[in-house]
């Protein structure tokens, strides 16, 4: 081929366009031959590789680990709250009443200016 054959070659390929459908197959098809090398791989290395994805050990830099021990930490943080054994429950022995007040021989007991709540108080 010649340098004028070539030239004129490129000259008609300018103007050629694909079709407007082209670029929609083409992606859906790079889609379905990358699941497709996916499908052929182990699940262990799946797993293994998505763990690794979620943990940024990729290069993302020093936040990472960081970030692993935070995640790692809010889970155990829920797990001991949600434990229903971890729960102090006291006994009735530890529980003290302060006697009622004598008054004139009859008991006369005081009210709390806030009233008991039995839900459980905001703190980690």
């Amino acid at each position: 081929m010649t340098e004028e054959q070539l030239a004129a070659l490129l000259h008609l390929k300018r103007y050629e366009q694909a079709p407007p459908e082209y670029f929609d197959r083409l992606l859906n098809d790079i889609h379905r031959r990358q699941r497709a090398d996916v499908l052929q791989l182990p699940l262990w290395k799946i797993a293994v590789d998505r763990a690794l994805t979620f943990f940024g050990v990729h290069g993302s830099g020093h936040i990472s680990p960081a970030g692993a021990l935070i995640t790692a930490m809010v889970i155990a943080m829920a797990v001991i709250e949600l434990m229903p054994h971890a729960r102090k429950i006291p006994r009735k022995a530890e529980v003290s009443t302060p006697p009622p007040e004598l008054v004139g021989g009859e008991p006369r007991y005081v009210i709390d200016a806030r009233p008991p709540t039995y839900e459980r108080p905001w703190s980690f």
